[in-house]
């Protein structure tokens, strides 16, 4: 038995790491960052009482999710509450999850190499994915489950049962595309794949048809939903062109540029070197389907979501591209392993700089992103603590980051400036209204220096005093706050 044990641990020890280490970064990030508005859209369905009011609350705003990723959310709060912290654990541990998987499904590629494959994606721009209350961690964790199925499912005849693994990895991706529509991307490329591959014989018509069917079906029944979340996107002014597929992987890598650039070095010399030993690196290591795979999803995810985003709601973010990573940690298993057939320290090198990678997007994150102790800051820092009349907030997300991060004095104080596209927001303040009264009462607004200087000029005799300045960090540019009393001129 304790012969045996060995070879176990070995086996098991790689994924055990990648979940670890993953885990750990996205835990790290959960307790430090403050929420996105897109979570707020998920913590707010948490409020309804029953799934009845949560459908009720769903087609009253606009959203762009399928309604099944909110239900996953309501049901889990029912058990865990619904404070920041409980709405964020199912992501923390959906990406462990989805590490372990891509290490077990890199595992022929060594030990190093599916380590380093399994957290590739918490070295990237998108780690912030597996901290936050949003389904693209649980999305990606099913679609690496099911690639790993997937992959069963074609071993030799004989070697295993392949219906099994079918159908689980039908389901998978079935609920991967009920948590996101821009997930039947990854199960589409995937059943193509497995039709090109069609001539080696290993179950192809099974192996097309699981991802397909997985992948399309909870799209084709959320169709009517499906212009909802297009007129809700188109609220946003990212435009979806060709720049966005070039622009996906250096966008992606580029917190840990440096780390990965070693990792490229250390492959590149190990292939190049000239040596008797040189046509090692030539023999494949993956399932050629798997690695088929990885190149196809790694390339097309990308042009087929900024595709559909195109031809739809004309809107594209990164996010939607995150199943790419899966493609991209097969194919960095598969250099990496070939590279330690040759030089067994290539592998240990690589998995040291990704360790190192993940520690750099993590600080990266950090850096770019709102964390608690500064959303707690900026009441203070605004002056807001100081008064006593309402406040009107000109943005719905700092009107909602605020109102979850203030003292309980300025928060009941704080009163929302616009339309709502947040399920359970209160109506807004007629703010146009009030300046169209020259003998109105004044009153406080907080917004931009230039939302607020865009008030003024459009108002019939007023002006504005700032009261206080703040910054907090976005992922573009840093968010200049002021908070300012309007009066009417008197005189």
């Amino acid at each position: 038995m304790t012969a045996a044990l060995g070879p176990r641990v070995r086996l098991v020890a790689p994924a055990v790491a990648s979940f670890v280490v993953a885990g750990a970064a996205a835990l790290y990030l959960a307790g430090h960052l403050a929420p996105r508005y897109d979570e707020l859209h998920t913590l707010a369905y948490l409020r309804d009482p029953d799934l009845g009011s949560l459908w009720r609350s769903y087609r009253s705003v606009g959203d762009t999710l399928p309604p099944a990723a909110y239900a996953t959310w309501w049901a889990w709060s029912r058990v865990a509450g619904e404070s920041l912290d409980a709405a964020r654990a199912p992501s923390v541990l959906a990406w462990a999850v989805a590490a372990a998987a891509v290490t077990g499904l890199t595992r022929r590629a060594g030990a190093w190499a599916s380590f380093a494959a399994g957290v590739l994606a918490s070295t990237t721009a998108l780690v912030y994915l597996g901290a936050f209350a949003r389904p693209y961690a649980l999305a990606l964790a099913a679609l690496a489950v099911a690639l790993w199925c997937w992959q069963r499912a074609g071993a030799p005849p004989g070697s295993d049962r392949p219906v099994r693994w079918l159908v689980a990895s039908g389901i998978l991706f079935a609920a991967a595309s009920a948590l996101h529509y821009a997930t039947a991307a990854v199960a589409v490329v995937v059943a193509l794949v497995a039709v090109a591959g069609r001539g080696s014989g290993r179950r192809w018509q099974g192996r097309a048809l699981a991802p397909a069917v997985g992948g399309v079906v909870p799209v084709l029944l959320s169709a009517a939903l499906i212009p909802q979340a297009i007129d809700d996107q188109g609220r946003l002014v990212r435009v979806a062109g060709p720049a966005d597929v070039a622009g996906f992987w250096p966008s992606a890598v580029r917190p840990a540029v440096l780390a990965l650039a070693v990792v490229g070095a250390v492959v590149a010399v190990a292939w190049c070197w000239p040596g008797e030993d040189r046509n090692v690196v030539q023999r494949r290591l993956l399932d050629r389907d798997v690695l088929r795979s990885g190149w196809a999803l790694a390339i097309a995810v990308p042009v087929v979501a900024v595709a559909a985003m195109a031809l739809t709601s004309g809107t594209y973010v990164h996010r939607y591209s995150s199943g790419a990573l899966l493609g991209g940690a097969i194919v960095l298993a598969e250099a990496v392993g070939r590279s330690a057939r040759r030089w067994p320290w290539a592998g240990a090198v690589a998995a040291v700089a990704l360790l190192l990678g993940t520690g750099l997007a993590i600080r990266s994150t950090t850096d770019q992103m709102i964390g608690r102790d500064r959303a707690e800051q900026l009441a203070d820092d605004l002056g807001a603590t100081a008064g006593s009349g309402e406040v009107v907030v000109l943005d719905e997300y700092e009107y909602l980051l605020l109102r979850r991060s203030a003292p309980e004095t300025v928060a009941r104080r704080l009163r929302l400036g616009e339309e709502p596209v947040v399920a359970h927001s209160p109506a807004p303040v007629d703010v146009a209204a009030r300046l169209a009264d020259p003998e109105g009462q004044p009153f406080e607004v907080l917004g931009t220096a230039a939302a607020v200087d865009e008030l003024v000029a459009a108002s019939d005799g007023w002006e504005a005093e700032v009261v206080g300045e703040a910054t907090y960090p976005r992922p573009e540019n840093p968010q200049v706050l002021v908070l300012a009393r309007l009066e009417p001129v008197r005189g």
